[in-house]
C-alpha cells in the first residue's frame, strides 16, 4: 500500500516565502537567463558577458549559487561581521561623563576627558566623544549650540596637504 500526501512542499520549506525574491536576486536571475539566451544564439562567451556587463567569474559564481540553492541563492549575502566589538566602557563611565557635561554644557570631549583623568577615571578622548554622541542622539544632553540659543555655522577645516595634531592647550 502506497501512502501519498497532498502536500506539495515539505515542512522545511514553509518558513521560506517563495513568492517574493529580492530585487537584486531577480536582476541576477534575468542576467543569467539573458546570458544563456545569447550563448544559445551563438554569441561568444566574452561578448555575451560584455553585453550583460558582468565578469566571467561573477557569472560562474551566480550560476553555482543558482544550482546549489535555487533562486534564493542569488540573494545578496549579509556583509555584517559575525562578531561585533562591544563597548569598552561601563555605565558608571557614562554617568560620570554625562554629569560633567550637564554641569558644563559648553565643554567638549577633550576638556571632559582631562577633568575625568584628574578624578582618576581614565577614558580616551574618543571614548568620551562616543559617549557624548550617543547621549546627544538619544536626547540625554543637548548640543552646546542649542544651550547657547543659536546655531553657529561649522567652520571649514583649512587643508594645506599635511596632517596637524589637535592642540590640547585648553585650560579649565
Amino acid at each position: 500500500m502506497k501512502i501519498e500526501s497532498m502536500r506539495t512542499r515539505s515542512y522545511r520549506s514553509f518558513k521560506v516565502d517563495d513568492a517574493e525574491l529580492p530585487a537584486e536576486a531577480r536582476e541576477r536571475l534575468s542576467a543569467i537567463r539573458r546570458y544563456d539566451e545569447l550563448r544559445g544564439a551563438g554569441c561568444a562567451a566574452p561578448a555575451a558577458l560584455r553585453e550583460i556587463g558582468v565578469s566571467r567569474r561573477t557569472m560562474c559564481r551566480w550560476k553555482a549559487a543558482l544550482a546549489a540553492s535555487g533562486q534564493r541563492g542569488l540573494a545578496p549575502k549579509s556583509t555584517r561581521p559575525r562578531r561585533v566589538r562591544r563597548w569598552s566602557y561601563k555605565p558608571s563611565d557614562v554617568k560620570a561623563v554625562l554629569d560633567l557635561r550637564r554641569r558644563h554644557p559648553f565643554m567638549g570631549k577633550a576638556p571632559i576627558q582631562r577633568m575625568l583623568e584628574r578624578k582618576g577615571l581614565r577614558l580616551s578622548v574618543s571614548t568620551v566623544g562616543r559617549i557624548l554622541s550617543r547621549a546627544i542622539a538619544a536626547g540625554a544632553v543637548p548640543l552646546a549650540s542649542i544651550c547657547e540659543g543659536r546655531v553657529k555655522p561649522r567652520r571649514r577645516r583649512r587643508f594645506d596637504g599635511w596632517a596637524h595634531r589637535r592642540s590640547m592647550h585648553v585650560t579649565i
